[in-house]
């Protein structure tokens, strides 16, 4: 579950001491793009949960996004080959930020490239649109697989896009993907995988409210 992923790597003390350079704010919207609520509601509730860490309109626009990739990573059939071109374009149309949406060209015209390629064709900087970018390409690059996607990030940009990237894939392809040691590290996982669960059951709910 993405939840898991965003906790490895980001314990408890990281958050308070480094609350901006650790891209805390982007993290922080990755359990908005859980929710079982419509794209427009749930771009709603990242922007509320952004506001609460950082007042400036292009860091909630940021955790936006973050928020609506996870949301596309969840509810994309779980194969191993996503639609790189359509990901990078509804994330695109749905961050409205035509900085990030030239990014995502990119992205989405870097294929299966190695991290090394991929860090002279994006150029990657400290922005948090970087940040977004580099962790979608380390998902497209490895969907299944959040250890080699934070990884991927990792070697392209910083610790906040692997921990992003983790979490799209993580998103993804569920919690069977997650290796056992992040589990085992990750501090307070029975919150974490009680969070997970009460996720599942709403969205179970809403599905049987809609069909029934």
């Amino acid at each position: 579950m993405a939840a898991m992923t965003v906790t490895w790597g980001c314990t408890d003390g990281q958050a308070t001491r480094h609350p901006v350079d650790d891209g805390v704010h982007l993290l922080c919207a990755v359990p908005a793009g859980l929710l079982p609520v419509p794209l427009n509601d749930l771009g709603r509730r990242a922007r509320l949960v952004s506001a609460v860490l950082r007042g400036d309109p292009p860091a909630q626009q940021a955790s936006v996004a973050v928020a609506y990739a996870v949301a596309l990573a969840y509810r994309a059939q779980n194969t191993q080959n996503i639609d790189r071109l359509d990901f990078c374009y509804r994330l695109a149309q749905l961050g409205g930020d035509g900085v990030l949406a030239d990014r995502l060209a990119r992205v989405a015209a870097l294929g299966q490239h190695s991290a090394a390629e991929a860090t002279v064709h994006l150029s990657p900087d400290t922005s948090d649109r970087c940040r977004i970018s580099v962790a979608t390409a380390a998902f497209l690059r490895h969907p299944a697989g959040p250890a080699a996607a934070a990884a991927f990030a990792a070697a392209v940009a910083d610790p906040a896009s692997a921990r992003i990237a983790a979490a799209l894939a993580g998103a993804y392809s569920g919690t069977t993907a997650l290796p056992h040691g992040w589990l085992r590290d990750t501090t307070r996982t029975s919150i974490v995988s009680d969070a997970a669960d009460e996720l599942a059951a709403l969205a179970s709910r809403r599905q049987s409210l809609r069909t029934g």
